[in-house]
């Protein structure tokens, strides 16, 4: 899903050929209708949030199913979010006001501004999400889940800055990239429509750029924490040692134990990470994890 998410993401950002809107209009039409079809999105989240939360408080035994229909409603709910993002590029013509004409030359910032209807669609809705999880987070403290973190959920801030983390910060990282590189290109027209040496400088510059930052962008997103010392990581630690594998640091991802999962990051030893989440060093043993 999320490789998908990027291929997407990029395409739009590539594309130079949007259609103006299908009715015609006044130039703010495609601004309004684009509000518009994100307001109602914002709606929807709201009415889901606050009838989940209303229904888990109201009857808590039937909180499983509550949930998994919850998790359906959310999942419908990205898919239109996806669905109203092509629509406002393609039949209300946001991507014609953003981009303008085929042969017109793109301005500073036009790859977010075609984003923006998406990502202010899923902020708005994460921000109306905030209150349906939180209830089934203190629903579960007040259980004694043992699958539950910690009694404070958090702010609706920084619920909002973990979803982003978790869902498309892996898909955006490359297509930050992209926006970069087309930035780049911008800032020296002349120099890549004639070619030449400084287009190739600029160019390999720019995917040496890329090939090196990206787990460094990756720790940013994701908010990885190293490794706090203690037997799991000397244990980690003497068995690269031992292998002969070199890497900068062992890292913690934060998922609010979400999924047990490990990762390397990088390709260059003085730039790579070894990731574990949270989850699996809980669940698992030394053993395991090593």
């Amino acid at each position: 899903m999320t490789f998908l998410l990027m291929v997407f993401l990029a395409v739009v950002c590539l594309n130079d050929n949007y259609p103006a809107a299908l009715w015609g209009g006044p130039i703010w039409l495609p601004a309004g209708l684009t509000g518009v079809t994100i307001l109602m999105i914002a709606c929807r989240a709201a009415f889901l949030a606050r009838h989940t939360r209303r229904r888990i408080v109201a009857d808590s035994s039937g909180i499983e199913r509550e949930l998994q229909e919850y998790d359906q409603a959310r999942f419908v709910h990205s898919m239109m979010i996806l669905a109203c993002f092509l629509a406002t590029l393609f039949l209300f013509g946001w991507g014609h006001f953003v981009r303008g004409e085929p042969d017109s030359r793109a301005g500073s910032g036009t790859e977010l501004l075609l984003l923006a209807p998406y990502l202010l669609s899923l902020l708005a809705s994460w921000f109306f999400f905030y209150e349906a999880d939180r209830a089934v987070h203190q629903l579960s403290v007040a259980r004694n889940d043992e699958d539950s973190l910690v009694s404070s959920f958090g702010s609706r801030w920084s619920y909002i800055a973990f979803q982003f983390r978790q869902r498309i910060a892996l898909a955006f990282v490359p297509v930050l990239l992209l926006i970069i590189r087309q930035e780049v290109y911008r800032l020296f027209p002349d120099s890549f429509t004639r070619g030449g040496a400084m287009a190739y400088i600029v160019s390999i510059s720019v995917m040496i750029s890329i090939f090196l930052t990206i787990p460094l962008l990756i720790r940013v997103v994701l908010g990885l924490k190293p490794m706090p010392p203690g037997p799991l990581r000397d244990r980690l630690m003497a068995t690269a040692k031992r292998l002969g594998f070199r890497f900068t640091g062992v890292m913690v991802w934060d998922t609010r134990q979400g999924f047990a999962n490990a990762m390397i990051v990088g390709v260059i030893p003085w730039l790579r990470y070894v990731v574990f989440t949270d989850r699996m060093i809980r669940d698992f043993t030394p053993e395991e994890v090593q």
